[in-house]
């Protein structure tokens, strides 16, 4: 969960513009830009969310974990 989540992003939800996460590879960003006519990076922040806002669990045996995005402010861990 935590690679998943750490993972850079990207939002296609508008119709004309793509915003990347600003620490995506640079040679992801290059081929986006040759494919897509506005491709704009910004940072993960807190405030505006520009990518999804994913929770999620993993059970490993009788383990579970969860996780949500990283930059949400409520993001805390609890013991099971």
């Amino acid at each position: 969960l935590d690679t998943a989540l750490h993972t850079p992003r990207l939002d296609a939800s508008l119709a004309e513009v793509t915003v990347v996460d600003d620490t995506m590879p640079a040679e992801i960003i290059t081929a986006l830009r040759s494919l897509l006519d506005q491709v704009h990076p910004a940072p993960r922040t807190i405030y505006p969310l520009h990518y999804a806002c994913p929770s999620a669990v993993s059970r490993m045996g009788d383990l579970n974990a969860g996780a949500t995005e990283v930059m949400a402010p409520w993001a805390d861990a609890v013991s099971e």
